[in-house]
């Protein structure tokens, strides 16, 4: 986290396999790219936090396979989604905490009707606004 003058470290993590190793720092780019590409890597993409509730955005790629992790805490309870960008996800993007613990999403249009075809429950059900531009959309999650 960014305050001021200085950064103070927010979290901590051990991607195990999915390190990067020691001599990745001290080889040429291209080389180290290879190394970790075949070897497999992963990546914060995004980390928001609001007391002790956070929502961690982490990338996984191995050769030309990519997967991410979507990690929630939200109190004592713990969410782990495993989302492919294949896959019409609602909860590919997360965007930050509200000040009441709500966690924001960006999604599609599209991506809702198809959720809201099948059994998802939306609140408030109003209807989304007629149109044929797929428009982003926030959408909002709590953890029960």
């Amino acid at each position: 986290m960014y305050k001021g003058d200085s950064l103070t470290a927010m979290l901590r993590a051990d991607f195990g396999s999915y390190s990067l190793p020691p001599s990745f720092w001290e080889m040429d780019l291209m080389e180290s790219f290879g190394l970790i590409n075949e070897n497999g890597f992963a990546n914060f993409r995004s980390f928001f936090k609001n007391g002790d509730d956070f929502i961690l955005n982490v990338m996984v790629q191995k050769g030309s396979e990519v997967f991410k992790y979507i990690l929630i805490k939200q109190g004592t309870k713990k969410l782990k989604l495993m989302a492919d960008l294949e896959e019409d996800i609602l909860y590919y993007y997360p965007v930050g905490i509200t000040s009441d613990g709500l966690f924001a999403f960006v999604t599609y249009k599209s991506i809702l009707e198809k959720a809201k075809a099948g059994s998802l429950q939306i609140y408030p059900e109003k209807a989304l606004p007629d149109s044929e531009y797929d428009y982003p959309v926030i959408i909002y999650l709590k953890v029960k």
